[in-house]
């Protein structure tokens, strides 16, 4: 698969059109080399990309990686919800915070900004979990 092709795949939107030679180079070694290594699944390479980035404190790629998370149905709420208690412990509560106020940004907007169809129920579930 292209660099481009797994990006699509993975980030569930096209590549951007523009970028510095920096960016592409990125793009071409992260999607085109690391991504299409056999060994682990997407949903699999997914979930450690998602621990980096939290651990990382990246804000917009871990609102990238939720975004694409959820609408590539490689991970439910409950799941990133499991994965984000998980990190925390292991990474620290702060760290476990950020990535939640993070992933519960991409999930309440993700009616109006993203496009899910289902955006009730996806708030739904952030604030069960939330709460309990």
């Amino acid at each position: 698969m292209t660099s481009d092709d797994m990006y699509r795949t993975v980030m569930t939107v096209d590549p951007p059109d523009d970028g510095t030679a920096f960016d592409v180079a990125t793009r071409q070694f992260l999607f085109g080399e690391v991504w299409n290594r056999p060994g682990l699944s997407l949903r699999d390479r997914r979930i450690v990309t998602l621990a980096c980035v939290a651990g990382a404190d990246a804000a917009k790629p871990i609102e990238d990686q939720v975004y694409a998370a959820l609408r590539s149905g490689d991970l439910t709420i409950d799941e990133m919800n499991e994965i984000t208690l998980h990190f925390a412990v292991y990474c620290g509560w702060p760290k476990g915070d950020i990535t939640w106020d993070e992933m519960e940004e991409v999930i309440l907007q993700s009616s109006a900004y993203y496009g899910f169809a289902k955006g009730e129920a996806l708030h739904a579930a952030a604030q069960r979990w939330r709460t309990s």
